[in-house]
């Protein structure tokens, strides 16, 4: 699945996209690993300071959306 990693406006209003990344769909049952719905992101600000992120999915036919 595809998910959205928002940041939070310094305003604390909108919430903008700033990266996009597609979840792992790796499962192997006979050795019990499970890694579905797993990513990694790594963000680095231009600048110091505080920031608020979510994570963000907009569902299917399947699940939800979800944040």
């Amino acid at each position: 699945m595809t998910v959205n990693i928002q940041s939070l406006n310094s305003e604390g209003k909108t919430w903008t996209i700033v990266a996009t990344k597609r979840t792992s769909e790796y499962s192997n049952v006979t050795l019990g690993e499970n890694f579905l719905g797993e990513f990694i992101v790594k963000i680095t600000p231009r600048v110091v300071g505080v920031y608020n992120y979510r994570i963000t999915y907009d569902g299917d036919s399947q699940y939800a959306h979800a944040y």
